[in-house]
């Protein structure tokens, strides 16, 4: 994974919900907060794990903060989402 994942990952932390209300808001401020440039790389990353289809369910998701696949995938397809329309 690149920097630019690793910094979007760390700016979610166990407040974000006090700051942010939805995890929608939290996806979208947090990729506002990337570089362009970490916004391309960040894209590129996201789509390498959505492009592992089922084998999602055979990373360690609770190193993502997530207990089950389902809001992995959810979080990381929000993600790719936002970051392709702030690209754009």
């Amino acid at each position: 994974m690149s920097q630019a994942f690793l910094r979007y990952c760390g700016l979610f932390h166990q407040d974000i919900f006090e700051i942010h209300g939805t995890l929608e808001d939290a996806i979208a401020d947090n990729i506002s907060a990337l570089t362009s440039d970490e916004r391309k790389e960040l894209e590129v990353d996201l789509q390498k794990l959505l492009n592992r289809g089922d084998n999602l369910v055979n990373m360690d998701i609770g190193d993502f903060g997530f207990s089950t696949v389902k809001g992995l995938r959810y979080f990381l397809e929000q993600s790719l989402t936002t970051v392709q329309d702030q690209i754009q």
